[in-house]
C-alpha cells in the first residue's frame, strides 16, 4: 500500500543502468524513496548443484511511487538512466496496473519469464561483418544460433547469428 497518500504521488517507471536494477531499489532505500523492484525466485541447473536465484521479471527497469520533487531527486541517483517518457513527459503507471502486478506476485504463481527471440520478431545486428543490419527471425535452430532473413530485392538471404548479437526492435 502506498505510504504517501497526496494525489500529487504517481507511479512512474525508471530505466535503470544493466544489471543496476538491486543498486536503484538500495539507493531509493536510502533517499526514502518508496519504490517496487518485481522479482521472482526459479531454479538455476548446473552440472553439480540447484540453487534458487531471485531475478528481476523486468529487468532495467524500477518503480518508484513519487511527486514531482521525488522523482528528480530519484532521476539522479547513479544506477538510473532516466524516467520512461511518452511525449517528453515521464509516464505515468495507474494505480490499478501497479496494485494488479503486486497481487498476482504475492500470490506467488509460478511465473515463467521469457526473453526468447519467437520467429517473426524484427531484430538489429548489433556487431560483426552484418552490424547495423535489420532482419525477422526465420527459425530457431537451437538456443544459440537464429536464423535471421533478410529481405533484399524480394528475396530472402537467412544468416545463421548468435543471439547474444541481436536486439529486438519494437514497431
Amino acid at each position: 500500500m502506498n505510504q504517501n497518500l497526496d494525489i500529487n504521488f504517481k507511479w512512474y517507471a525508471l530505466y535503470t543502468k544493466a544489471k543496476h536494477e538491486f543498486k536503484a531499489a538500495k539507493q531509493m532505500q536510502n533517499i526514502k524513496i518508496e519504490f517496487f523492484l518485481p522479482t521472482t525466485l526459479y531454479t538455476r541447473q548446473w552440472s553439480d548443484r540447484k540453487k534458487k536465484i531471485e531475478s528481476v521479471l523486468f529487468p532495467n527497469y524500477i518503480f518508484i511511487y513519487a511527486n514531482d520533487e521525488t522523482l528528480n531527486r530519484a532521476i539522479r541517483q547513479n544506477a538510473i538512466v532516466c524516467a520512461v517518457k511518452f511525449a517528453g513527459k515521464a509516464s505515468i503507471i495507474p494505480d490499478w496496473e501497479m496494485n494488479n502486478l503486486r497481487k498476482v506476485l504475492n500470490e506467488n504463481p509460478e511465473i515463467i519469464i521469457t526473453n526468447e527471440i519467437e520467429p517473426g520478431t524484427k531484430v538489429k545486428i548489433e556487431s560483426g561483418p552484418f552490424k547495423d543490419i535489420v532482419g525477422t527471425i526465420r527459425e530457431l535452430n537451437n538456443d544459440t544460433y537464429f536464423c535471421v532473413g533478410i529481405d533484399i530485392l524480394n528475396r530472402s538471404v537467412n544468416v545463421k547469428l548468435s543471439k547474444n548479437i541481436l536486439t529486438t526492435l519494437y514497431s
